[in-house]
């Protein structure tokens, strides 16, 4: 697996992706382009007057590459019409776009990995009882999850699975602890029912342990949920290696965790490493960003090829890679690309002005807000905790600021265009180290597999490990 290409592809693209979108405008994001140049060409020369953000987790500030071709590109990209804009990131453009542009396009389908639903993959059939509660979403994912355990047991003759989060679990990512969705336990349920499996599903909140195995009491006697911090340490690791011999004398355990929250995959797959009890291991990632800096990357040979220091995962790069794929954006029509120009827009003009608006609401905004500048200011400012002397004044600044900014709503669908198209480089780079990181395990085989349908469950690729035969 050669990581470098797409190493090469983000460094060369940082420019895309790399700040805050509500400093879009402040930093003029399409403007920030080197000087006397060759065309086609990159430099990595910054204005001194430019402020670039940076993540926390950067060691020096990032010197993004700003292309001269871009403003090609912008020129192209706002007279392009809506469909045109959906299907770039599948890799469609004109023949008389730019080259720089359309090789830009066809490296972000050739880098990701495929994520098409496998043919070879079978849903199972959820009892009508087990689907009480669940959202069509839930009911896919459970279906299509049961199905791969299920497989994936089979292979290695396990009859106990260990639930990491067995559906409730939540553990607030800065305290670099594990968190995983909701799930109310509805994959355990389905496995212990469905197929006989003895379900142990790991808690790190009592009240939710105990909530899991209520509604598991319903419907099986073969599942239980115990209150466990499953964490990156020796003591941890001891710990989990003793709860499992106490739930059974048997060795072959599989380990499964789905849509696994920040740095609870990367434990796992320690985890599943360093335990012999456990045979194979099947997880779903998400919200990449809350990793832990040293969670990322795992494998030696990413470290190898990072180890230039030409390019580092920024907050923003892992945040983009945990966002929406493209098959969303292929759906867009005018009206939610018009209110997405503007909500980022008018909040990037917020930002820009400097006020501190101390909000009223949860929200400083609604969706209902965004039909006109006009009606969003006076929404904001009643939404806000300003005295009453400052409003005028507030309101002026704002309005000085649309006027000056107001050709600004016709970039950002361009640039939000470049960013879904290279959000499942990111995402796959991530996944590619973790896979990367279990081959490099004597005695382990790894593979990634989509196990969901991107429309309905964008984080659907799925890390399934197994060790070789004892």
């Amino acid at each position: 697996m050669d990581f470098q290409d797409t190493i090469e592809f983000l460094t060369k693209f940082r420019w895309v992706y790399d700040f805050p979108l509500t400093f879009f405008i402040g930093l003029r994001v399409w403007e920030q382009m080197p000087h006397e140049v060759e065309a086609d060409r990159c430099s990595t020369y910054v204005p001194k007057s430019t402020y670039v953000p940076r993540s926390s987790r950067d060691p020096q500030p990032s010197k993004a590459a700003f292309p001269l071709h871009v403003l090609q590109w912008l020129d192209v990209l706002t007279k392009a019409s809506i469909k045109e804009l959906n299907n770039i990131p599948f890799g469609k453009f004109s023949p008389e776009w730019p080259m720089t542009l359309k090789d830009f396009i066809t490296q972000v389908v050739s880098l990701p990995i495929n994520r098409d639903l496998s043919l070879n993959l079978e849903s199972i059939e959820l009892k009508s009882s087990h689907k009480k509660g669940m959202s069509p979403k839930k009911i896919h994912e459970v279906s299509f999850m049961s199905g791969v355990v299920h497989k994936l047991c089979v292979k290695n003759k396990c009859v106990d699975v260990i639930d990491v989060g067995s559906g409730l679990v939540r553990i607030h990512w800065k305290y670099r602890r594990l968190c995983s969705m909701e799930f109310q336990g509805y994959l355990s349920i389905a496995l212990s029912e469905q197929f006989g499996y003895n379900m142990l599903g790991l808690e790190s909140v009592q009240s939710r342990s105990h909530g899991a195995s209520d509604r598991a009491s319903t419907h099986s006697s073969a599942f239980s949920a115990v209150e466990f911090e499953l964490a990156d340490t020796e003591e941890s690791h001891a710990s989990f290696s003793e709860l499992i011999r106490s739930h059974s004398a048997k060795n072959n355990w599989c380990m499964m965790g789905l849509h696994c929250c920040g740095d609870l995959t990367p434990t796992m797959l320690r985890v599943f490493v360093q335990s012999p009890n456990i045979r194979c291991l099947a997880v779903l990632s998400c919200c990449y960003h809350r990793m832990s800096y040293t969670q990322f990357p795992m494998s030696e040979k990413l470290q190898k090829d990072m180890s230039a220091g030409q390019w580092a995962a920024s907050t923003f790069a892992l945040r983009l890679a945990a966002q929406e794929t493209r098959t969303r954006w292929q759906n867009q029509n005018y009206d939610q690309h018009e209110y997405h120009s503007k909500n980022v827009a008018f909040r990037s003009l917020v930002e820009l002005s400097g006020l501190k608006l101390d909000k009223r609401h949860r929200k400083i905004a609604r969706p209902s807000h965004f039909t006109s500048f006009e009606v969003y200011l006076d929404n904001l400012l009643q939404r806000t905790k300003l005295p009453e002397e400052d409003v005028d004044c507030c309101r002026n600044i704002l309005q000085d600021l649309y006027k000056q900014h107001e050709e600004c709503l016709s970039y950002v669908e361009p640039f939000t265009c470049l960013q879904v198209a290279i959000q499942p480089v990111l995402e796959s780079l991530i996944i590619q180290d973790r896979l990367m990181f279990l081959r490099e395990q004597p005695g382990i085989y790894a593979e990634v597999v989509p196990i969901f349908d991107e429309n309905i469950s964008p984080r659907n690729l799925a890390i399934l490990a197994w060790k070789e035969a004892m």
